[in-house]
């Protein structure tokens, strides 16, 4: 089945680098407060608190990243994982917002009072920390979220990216108001609650992708190399996680290789799940998912331990640079519409075509073989 022992130590990755953070955060935040308060500096306090929202943040993600290490797949899991979260967002949501009333507003005052902070070397130097600490901590929860398949440590890792910016901005302030620029450090806070403004609209318009409702989406799976039918079980498995649950799957089935045909037969499969992700979010779910299992994009259609593409979305009709639905080769896949009708003999794609229809169409169908599961039952493959 699954490679739990790699998944776990991408894990144990992801929890030292969130508490990295958390140590991180407590000592930049408290030391930026406490710097800034003292010294009226309007930006160095509001880099503070913004630091403080972000140890609140990445504390959640590590309680998430936490419940995956105890609790494994144990039946309900997941679901408190995905809870735990959209309250996450909808909290730091409001909590940015009101940082930056509270950046822009103190801004304006010291703009009008002609306010000289004074904030020292400590303030210099949590700034300069923060600017090299930041874009690494970015780089490195950006890797392992790809490996483990969390939205969540991936959007923790922007938040680290984003405080890093606005060290550089709170950075370049400071040192323009030593060069008798009085205006430099309140118009490097304006700065910093555009940013602040932007990250809460941004946290704000996740919690509406958490509340969506539950949509229906179909998923073609194959695999040519190696053990094909461990590696197809093994993507199911993983499949299942915060957002997305499978209802349904297909027979796995044989079938000759498409495109590029001087390769091994592939077992294919379709299943149906449910999910509050939207389209984007569910093919990066999709992407993480084959490179964790070790799938390497070297030449089109070529062989591949799992590949795992979106069919249908609800009866959503998506054309983007990065995602086409319903996929842009379904009605020419025989390998992908047998196992769509089986699951759904009545479907009909968004133009209006059924699928039952369009597979009539392929005489290549009839090389479309189930095959027989661990248990024997099925068709035996062929070869």
């Amino acid at each position: 089945m699954i490679d739990l022992a790699g998944r776990q130590g991408w894990i144990r990755r992801a929890v030292g680098l969130e508490v990295a953070s958390i140590l991180w955060m407590t000592v930049a935040g408290g030391v930026s407060v406490a710097v800034g308060a003292s010294s009226g500096s309007v930006s160095l306090t509001a880099f503070g608190l913004d630091s403080l929202i972000e140890l609140l943040s990445a504390s959640v993600v590590l309680w998430r990243l936490l419940v995956e290490q105890s609790a494994g797949g144990v039946a309900g899991a997941s679901e408190l994982v995905e809870d735990a979260e959209r309250q996450a967002v909808r909290f730091v949501a409001f909590s940015l917002g009101a940082l930056a009333l509270y950046v822009l507003a103190g801004a304006a005052r010291a703009l009008v009072v002609h306010a000289t902070p004074r904030p020292g070397a400590w303030g210099f130097a949590v700034a300069c920390a923060a600017v090299v600490v930041m874009p690494v901590l970015w780089s490195l929860k950006a890797r392992t979220a790809r490996e483990i398949g969390s939205g969540a440590l991936r959007e923790d890792g922007v938040g680290n990216l984003a405080c890093g910016a606005m060290a550089l901005v709170l950075l370049g302030g400071l040192f323009a108001e030593r060069w008798g620029l009085w205006w430099a450090d309140p118009a490097a806070a304006l700065g910093i609650g555009a940013v602040v403004a932007r990250e809460g609209w941004e946290a704000w318009q996740r919690v509406h992708e958490h509340a969506r409702a539950p949509g229906r989406a179909f998923l073609g799976l194959g695999s040519n190399v190696g053990d094909r039918a461990y590696w197809l079980a093994s993507a199911v498995e993983r499949l299942e996680g915060p957002g997305v649950q499978v209802r349904r799957r297909s027979r796995v089935y044989e079938t000759p290789a498409w495109g590029k045909t001087d390769q091994r037969p592939f077992l294919n499969q379709v299943v149906e799940v449910e999910t509050t992700l939207a389209p984007e979010a569910l093919l990066e779910r999709c992407q993480a998912l084959e490179r964790s299992l070790g799938r390497v994009r070297t030449e089109r259609w070529g062989p591949r331990t799992v590949d795992v593409d979106i069919l249908l979305y609800d009866d959503a009709t998506i054309r983007t640079r990065t995602l086409v639905v319903p996929h842009a080769e379904l009605h020419r896949r025989a390998f992908a519409l047998v196992p769509l009708v089986e699951l759904r003999p009545h479907l009909v794609l968004p133009d209006g075509r059924s699928a039952s229809a369009l597979l009539e169409a392929l005489p290549e169908r009839s090389a479309i073989i189930p095959v027989a599961d661990r248990s024997g039952r099925g068709v035996a493959p062929r070869g």
